[in-house]
């Protein structure tokens, strides 16, 4: 088990997987089959747009992820799937500004899916996972209930209440100089 750790680099990677687990509450960390070494190796992954579900025991059951990818490297990624070119001109409205298509990957006990969610639900990638387990860990920070809370969640109502008061100061501040002067005469 140490020289799996050892071959993925996980102390080197557990920086960033740290600065996760503390700033969203999450800590996400996919396990793939190394062909060259014959063994697993752990990637810590963004925790960002990720829905883990877990069972009574606390193991991960299910993920699904969420994130945004260019539509060209897209394309690149997935030469031969010719449907996947018509896509752009029978959904129009799916595809973002800077050209961002959202992809979500579900990953179980017995598949692994990448889809297009707005583009009628387009298959771009099915996998069967032959391992009979979900290929990803998420560990949930603790709390008092059940919802994922991170240290970020506690301090950006902090920052935006703290920006909504100097925003009021500035526009006082700019009525008062603005303001206009009565000279009696």
């Amino acid at each position: 088990a140490r020289h799996y750790i050892e071959w993925s680099e996980f102390e080197h990677q557990m920086l960033r997987g740290a600065d996760q687990y503390n700033s969203y509450g999450l800590l996400v960390i996919s396990v793939v089959p190394d062909f060259e070494m014959n063994c697993p190796r752990f990637q810590v992954e963004d925790a960002i747009g990720a829905y883990p579900v877990w069972d009574s025991r606390g193991r991960t059951t299910v993920l699904a992820r969420v994130y945004y990818r260019d539509w060209y490297a897209l394309l690149a990624d997935y030469p031969d799937n010719a449907y996947l070119r018509g896509l752009r001109d029978s959904y129009p409205m799916a595809v973002g500004p800077n050209n961002k298509v959202e992809v979500v990957r579900y990953a179980d006990k017995d598949i692994t899916i990448d889809y297009l969610p707005h583009m009628g639900d387009h298959v771009l990638e099915s996998v069967p996972n032959r391992l009979g387990k979900c290929t990803y860990v998420c560990v949930q920070r603790p709390g008092l209930d059940e919802e994922i809370r991170g240290a970020y969640d506690d301090v950006v109502w902090v920052q935006l209440a703290r920006h909504r008061l100097q925003s009021l100061l500035m526009e006082g501040i700019d009525k008062s100089i603005r303001a206009p002067m009565v000279v009696t005469p």
